[in-house]
C-alpha cells in the first residue's frame, strides 16, 4: 500500500472519530424495574408446602420435605422434589433439575411462561386461587 493510500485511510478514520465525538448522544430512557407490590409480596410470603399442595394437589409435609415431583411432565417413582419450609428457598426437583418460586411452579402446572402477558395471567390466577382475590 502506498504512503498516499495509508494517509487517506488514516484521514478517513480520523474524520469518522471526530464525527462520532461531535455527535450528541441520544439520552437513554431509564429502565423501569418492577417494584414488588402488595400482591407480589403476599404471594412470595406463602410457604412452599402450602402452595405446592394447593397448586399441584400434592401431599406435602407441613414443614416441607421430599415429595413426588409436582410437575405434570415429570412422573417420578420415588420422591425427588424438595419442598422447603421457607418461601425464599421455594422448591427444587432433583430428578428434572427444575425449581423456583410460586410463580415458577404455577407456570409449569398451568402451561404458562413467567414473562409478559403470561406472567400477568399467573399473578391474576394465583391471586384468585391462593389469596382469595386480595
Amino acid at each position: 500500500m502506498s504512503d498516499a493510500a495509508i494517509s487517506a485511510v488514516a484521514e478517513l478514520i480520523a474524520d469518522r472519530a471526530a464525527d462520532r465525538a461531535a455527535a450528541t448522544p441520544r439520552p437513554r430512557r431509564p429502565r423501569r424495574l418492577a417494584q414488588p407490590d402488595d400482591v407480589d409480596q403476599a404471594l412470595r410470603a406463602i410457604p412452599p408446602p402450602e402452595y405446592v399442595a394447593s397448586l399441584a394437589d400434592a401431599d406435602v409435609p407441613e414443614h416441607g420435605g421430599m415429595v413426588h415431583c409436582p410437575l405434570p411432565d415429570h412422573d417420578d417413582r420415588r420422591p425427588s422434589c424438595m419442598v422447603y419450609a421457607e418461601p425464599t428457598r421455594g422448591w427444587f426437583c432433583w430428578g428434572c433439575s427444575r425449581g423456583g418460586t410460586i410463580y415458577d411452579l404455577a407456570a409449569h402446572v398451568w402451561g404458562l411462561r413467567t414473562r409478559g402477558d403470561d406472567f400477568r395471567e399467573l399473578r391474576h390466577r394465583l391471586r384468585a386461587e391462593l389469596l382469595g382475590g386480595l
